[in-house]
């Protein structure tokens, strides 16, 4: 957490600000024109009671994905890492999993491929 001063050090660094009091996708950033602006890019309106606000912290951008909790952006590039990783080991699997005449073996195949995006 951080006073107004350690908030406009994280703006100019290029982070996004936020207020536990503030609506959890309410943030400001700095504009091109170094003015404070609000997650739609209008200008903020800073009221003097932010000046003396102690509890600034960087806002963590946050995507839900479908029936799951919401995760931050940093936990969902680890993420996306082990699933590359879980995709590799995968794919040299598949070959104790074909049958032995191999019908199934371009179906595996293109069924992981799909999961995974051609990773």
């Amino acid at each position: 957490m951080g006073n107004f001063k350690t908030a406009c050090k994280w703006l100019r660094e290029g982070k996004k600000v936020t207020r536990p009091i503030w609506d959890s996708n309410s943030y400001w950033e700095l504009g091109p024109d170094e003015m404070i602006c609000y997650a739609d890019g209008s200008h903020a309106k800073i009221h003097l009671e932010q000046f003396n606000a102690t509890d600034f912290k960087i806002y963590k951008e946050e995507f839900c994905l479908a029936d799951k909790e919401c995760i931050s952006v940093d936990e969902a590039y680890y993420w996306e890492e082990d699933v590359k990783q879980f995709i590799k080991e995968l794919k040299q699997v598949i070959p104790e999993w074909i049958k032995p005449d191999g019908e199934n073996k371009d179906y595996l195949h293109k069924k992981i491929d799909k999961l995974s995006g051609g990773m």
